[in-house]
């Protein structure tokens, strides 16, 4: 049985059919065997001939009916020699399976030539070189295996590219780029790098790999596959209603960036609505002494100036020395001093409470150097140059009191000058006595006439006080007085008064310029080298101390407390405000980072986060993945291209959305689309032989 078949009009159905090769039909005989019917377009006049729908039907069900031919079919001013070219039929053998459809007018508008197994060539000067290459448009050239190039001097002439749209170029870039498989849509759209999309007129792209909506000021610019030179201007464009990214590789939109800026501690991405610059955020930082650095717009920056001022040193400064003492750092402060022998650590203590530091004296302070206080000095010696009231007493400790002037009072203290005279005139008095006894024994036979006058005995008084009548032989005692003692030497006959070691007044003792009474009062200097014991009593009037060597009073050392208070409650203030951190939130929930800790700032496969010497740098990646890409009405995702409101080219096929297909080239095969001028005529043609 014949295996071969053609396809004829049939008129009376209104339709295309398969028939045996030796069927008869009403029409003009034209092509060879195994080639599809060739439907001749009469003239020009049938273009305005009413075009339906149901034609449209017909015409595409001739393009996509199986071609039983080996060879190729051609149609118009077209070719399917291997060795064809846009302006040569060419000769030799035919490619098999190809198609190509041209002008009627070979002279003006060249041939349409399809040299590719399975290749497809439709337009004036269409070219299909690679096998499977396929070609819409006049002057366009689909040069390697598996290209497709639509359009107005259309090129794809890199394996597996694609090029849509007038003077859209998919290619390698001059000889350095692999473009097999780029994607080239939009009027001078160049796609030039492997597996790389420029999606819209006027789109560039150079790089592997990589997808592209406009061009950058710089890029090369291609005119129907020549370069002309470079874009001197950016042409971007926006891509909306992005949905929000959720896995490692998809990409983010702007809320999500707003995100990100609120944990960096900005207020979100201001962007201008028509360009989309985003004004830098603002961070100013003031220093502690009142003035602001320099408004910075990183957080980097902002955290430079801020540790700057973290890092500043308290500085804490005593009367000799002083400490710089950092956050988070130990300040001592303690009653011992720095240097063994000129300070002592027994006196004072500090005492911390809170936020308070207490330097504390001891209730009895003990010095082995000099204290002064007003005109007493205090030390191994002691020398008062006035008056001192020691009324709660004075401990000498063994130590004598030296310049002691005459007592001439009652209750006056005597000195040793005093007490030697004293005790000189009782031997003498003794040895009157001794003297008289002796007359005594000598004259005791006058004794009896002498009996009246020794009647008359011995009178004694105690100052200027009452007059003691002692008769002779009776005994005078001389007892120890409060201060004094009295001894009698037998050996000498000598009675003997001393002052005791340790005297005690109850009045006031004066000895030279000093007179000691219940309160000492010192006019001059007192220096008390053996010290001095005050029985718990107070120092007043103290001067304030000025020298190293100086007592100070109590106003100063509430100064000093006060001085610490005020130091401890700045410390702590600046502590408790390092102490807060940093807080790193979303919106709603937020993370505190204390100084010193490190925070990550991670990204994704679309977006790179990158540590500088500036800080951290955020990046959209080179490639970015998405499932779809929105640009206006036009979506392009993993099933194609689809605009809304107009055709779409999807995996599913191309739909026309119910619009024209225009600059359709004469259909020279089976398995061509035919044009309304082919169907017309061949309307006309099957109606005027029917």
């Amino acid at each position: 049985m014949n295996k071969v078949y053609k396809v004829v009009w049939n008129a009376s159905l209104g339709v295309w059919v398969a028939v045996s090769e030796i069927a008869k039909g009403k029409t003009k005989n034209s092509g060879s065997v195994g080639q599809t019917v060739l439907v001749e377009v009469s003239d020009t006049a049938q273009l305005q001939k009413e075009f339906s729908y149901k034609k449209l039907l017909l015409a595409i069900f001739t393009v996509f009916t199986a071609n039983f031919a080996h060879a190729g079919y051609e149609a118009g001013t077209a070719s399917t020699r291997t060795n064809c070219t846009q302006t040569s039929a060419g000769s030799g053998g035919e490619a098999t399976g190809a198609i190509a459809i041209g002008s009627d007018n070979s002279t003006a508008s060249g041939t349409a030539c399809a040299k590719g197994s399975d290749s497809i060539a439709i337009g004036r000067s269409a070219l299909a070189t690679g096998t499977g290459a396929v070609v819409l448009g006049p002057s366009s050239v689909a040069g390697e295996a598996y290209t497709t190039a639509i359009g107005n001097n259309a090129q794809a002439m890199s394996r597996g590219s694609v090029a849509i749209g007038s003077g859209a170029y998919a290619n390698s870039g001059e000889n350095t780029l692999d473009g097999k498989g780029a994607v080239a849509i939009g009027n001078d759209a160049s796609a030039l790098g492997k597996n790389s999309y420029a999606l819209g007129a006027e789109s560039s792209v150079v790089e592997d790999d990589t997808v592209s909506f406009g061009h950058a000021a710089g890029d090369d610019r291609y005119y129907s596959g020549t370069k002309s030179g470079t874009w001197a201007t950016d042409r971007f464009m926006r891509l909306s209603n992005v949905a929000n990214g959720y896995k490692a590789n998809d990409a983010i939109n702007v809320s999500q960036l707003n995100q990100i800026a609120t944990i960096l501690g900005s207020t979100g991405i201001a962007a201008a609505a028509k360009t989309g610059i985003v004004a830098l955020p603002s961070y100013t930082i003031t220093k502690t002494d009142g003035s602001n650095y320099a408004a910075v717009t990183t957080v980097p920056q902002a955290i430079a100036n801020l540790n700057t001022e973290i890092l500043k040193s308290i500085t804490f400064a005593g009367n000799t020395g002083n400490s710089a003492n950092k956050l988070g750092t130990t300040l001592n402060i303690t009653g011992t001093g720095s240097t063994a022998g000129t300070y002592s650590g027994n006196n004072l203590k500090t005492s911390v409470s809170g936020n308070t530091v207490s330097i504390q004296m001891a209730d009895a302070p003990v010095f082995t150097g000099t204290v002064t206080a007003g005109n007493l000095a205090t030390g191994g010696t002691l020398s008062v140059t006035g008056v001192s009231n020691l009324n709660g007493g004075a401990n000498l400790n063994n130590q004598k009191i030296t310049n002691v002037a005459a007592g001439t009072a009652s209750g006056d203290a005597v000195n040793f000058g005093q007490l030697t005279t004293t005790n000189n005139n009782v031997t003498t008095a003794q040895n009157a006595a001794n003297a008289a006894q002796t007359s005594a024994n000598a004259a005791q036979t006058t004794a009896n006439s002498a009996l009246t006058e020794a009647q008359k005995g011995l009178n004694f008084r105690a100052n200027a006080g009452a007059t003691d009548k002692v008769s002779l032989g009776e005994t005078v005692t001389l007892a120890d007085g409060t201060n004094t003692t009295v001894t009698y030497d037998a050996a000498t006959n000598t009675y003997k008064y001393s002052v005791v070691d340790a005297p005690t007044f109850t009045g006031t003792v004066t000895a030279g310029n000093l007179a000691t009474g219940g309160t000492l009062s010192v006019t001059g200097v007192s220096n008390l080298n053996g010290g001095a014991n005050l029985n718990n009593q107070k120092i007043t009037n103290v001067a304030a101390g000025t020298a190293s060597g100086d007592a100070v009073n109590f106003g100063q050392l509430t100064t000093t407390n006060n001085n610490v208070t005020t130091a401890q409650t700045t410390a702590n203030s600046a502590l408790a405000e390092a102490q807060k951190g940093i807080n790193f939130g979303d919106g709603s929930t937020s993370n505190n980072y204390a100084l010193g800790e490190t925070i990550n700032v991670k990204g994704d496969s679309n977006i790179n986060s990158v540590t500088t010497a500036d800080g951290v740098q955020l990046s959209l990646a080179s490639d970015i993945s998405v499932d779809s890409v929105t640009a206006g009405n036009s979506k392009l995702d993993t099933t194609g291209l689809v605009i809304t409101g107009g055709p779409s080219i999807t995996t599913t096929g191309i739909d026309a959305a119910n619009t024209n297909i225009s600059n359709v080239a004469d259909a020279t095969t089976a398995d061509q689309a035919v044009n309304k001028g082919q169907l017309d005529a061949a309307t006309a043609a099957a109606d005027d032989k029917t």
